[in-house]
């Protein structure tokens, strides 16, 4: 019985060491995104630059609203509102670059008109 608890306490500790590493780098992705856009075409990228700011200052809130319910009833609530706000910033993110791709692949270069 020793045994599977301690696998157990392994596998809690990978899963919670992963996890961390994972979301921390989703909200430093967040935030250097919005730092990065700051030179760039507002047209294009303002909105988008705002939205990421948005989502990594709202991503920092709700982690630390999780880790204050982790011992109460509103837990998985909390953890379900913390992971959605970074994976639907990637969600974002990816369509926001392909509705790009498709806007360039219909302008021809300049090179090519001849």
């Amino acid at each position: 019985m020793l045994a599977g608890v301690s696998l157990l306490f392994i596998a809690f500790t990978a899963h919670n060491l992963a996890s961390f590493i994972t979301f921390f780098t989703l909200i430093a992705a967040q935030l250097l995104t919005w730092q990065s856009l700051k030179t760039s075409d507002g047209k294009t990228w303002g909105r988008f630059r705002a939205y990421s700011l948005i989502s990594g200052l709202l991503s920092l809130v709700l982690l630390l609203v999780f880790y204050y319910t982790l011992s109460t009833t509103y837990h998985g609530a909390t953890e379900r509102i913390f992971v959605a706000v970074p994976l639907i910033w990637i969600e974002v993110t990816g369509i926001k670059l392909h509705s790009l791709s498709k806007r360039t692949a219909l302008i021809p270069d300049s090179d090519d008109v001849d």
